[in-house]
């Protein structure tokens, strides 16, 4: 194969990749990363013997699998932990994926047509959920423009914190995110990264 059509088809796969994805992060409370170094909103937790933090992020919008033309999946996640003497719960019924605008279209809210994870987190570790929402026919990863995540966790029947987080478009520069938890303390989980650190933190009530 001649080279200059080798460098063609490169140049083609990696423009048809760029048009399949696009990146979001937290409009607001944007204090902490993901495990991927997503911007997350971050939370504190407080109740009456339920204490912990949860962190919300999205790795964007990317073509759902399986599908032929191109049409979107967003994908949301939460990793929270624990420091108080109760269990937590990220309450999968009232996740949702609400004012998903593309132009001038806005469909939501949206349930979860897959997830991931463990919801519970049992005193003193971690637990992360992926939850991925498909807007439906027509929208393609990158036409979407912003959208807003919703999630309650509970402690029991104890409601410690109700959100509707707004994602906006977001260009990945690592070198400008240096989040203290990589640089120091002491982590929980295996296969994400989480740490106990020193960042402002909105508390739920």
């Amino acid at each position: 194969m001649a080279p200059m059509r080798v460098l063609m088809l490169c140049l083609l796969a990696l423009a048809s990749a760029c048009a399949n994805h696009r990146y979001f992060a937290p409009r607001e409370h944007r204090d902490g990363h993901g495990p991927d170094r997503h911007p997350a909103a971050v939370y504190a937790l407080q109740g009456e013997g339920a204490h912990g933090e949860v962190r919300i992020w999205s790795a964007g919008s990317a073509r759902a699998a399986g599908v032929l033309e191109f049409e979107a999946e967003v994908h949301l996640a939460a990793t929270f932990a624990t420091t108080g003497r109760l269990p937590l719960q990220l309450d999968l019924g009232a996740v949702r994926c609400d004012e998903l605008r593309a132009g001038d279209e806005v469909r939501g809210p949206l349930r979860a047509t897959r997830v991931t994870g463990n919801p519970e987190v049992a005193p003193g570790t971690t637990g992360r959920v992926d939850a991925w929402f498909e807007p439906g026919p027509g929208i393609a990863p990158r036409r979407i423009e912003s959208f807003v995540a919703q999630f309650v966790v509970r402690s029991g029947e104890v409601e410690l914190c109700q959100q509707r987080v707004p994602f906006v478009p977001w260009a990945p520069d690592y070198s400008r995110y240096d989040d203290p938890w990589r640089r120091g303390g002491f982590g929980f989980g295996v296969g994400f990264g989480f740490g106990w650190y020193g960042h402002s933190r909105l508390h739920c009530h």
